[in-house]
């Protein structure tokens, strides 16, 4: 437990291009490359500290 906050990561997701989910939306047909890039990086990062957090209660539990 993180400040109050439990994660659970239950499923693994498919790694699957944020473009692609984007791009079939005509909303944000004015990202460009870079854009798309930052984006995903984004992503990535907010996923990489889930799956830390995810972690940290798993070996909370463990203790």
């Amino acid at each position: 437990m993180i400040n109050g906050e439990e994660y659970h990561i239950s499923v693994e997701p498919r790694n699957l291009p944020f473009e692609d989910y984007l791009k079939q939306q005509g909303r944000f047909s004015h990202l460009g490359k870079e854009d798309f890039e930052y984006i995903q990086q984004k992503v990535d990062y907010e996923w990489k500290v889930l799956l830390q957090r995810s972690m940290m209660e798993s070996f909370q539990m463990v203790m």
